[in-house]
């Protein structure tokens, strides 16, 4: 269980967006919490670990709130230098770290992880 957010950290609600590229669906849902839940001074982190529930949005808040350093799929395609095609392509062949979470193409992964693969296996 991640540590107790605090419950109006905007910090953490930016954080999550931050990682919200290439999932649209997603980042309107994490917006409109967003937009509900900072007048009532609460964070849209807290909300949502604090449902029941889970899924790619809930790991993600949890992550961070955590103070995990991670990268979601787009991000982590990014670092690659790869599409996401290719890079959920090398993930199905087994040639990337194991992720923290995934959920079809909603992918989490440990940011050092990943660049310490990158390191080994691109040098």
């Amino acid at each position: 269980m991640p540590p107790e957010p605090n419950p109006a950290d905007a910090a953490l609600d930016l954080a999550v967006i931050a990682h919200l590229r290439g999932f649209p669906e997603d980042l309107e849902r994490y917006a409109n919490l967003v937009k509900h839940a900072h007048p009532k001074g609460k964070s849209a982190v807290a909300l949502i670990i604090h449902r029941p529930g889970s899924g790619f949005l809930r790991r993600l808040c949890e992550l961070v709130a955590s103070g995990e350093d991670v990268v979601t799929t787009v991000e982590a395609a990014e670092l690659v230098g790869v599409t996401v095609e290719g890079l959920l392509a090398r993930l199905e062949g087994g040639t990337l770290p194991a992720p923290l979470f995934r959920q079809g193409t909603r992918v989490i992964w440990s940011r050092p992880a990943l660049l310490g693969w990158l390191r080994g296996a691109n040098p």
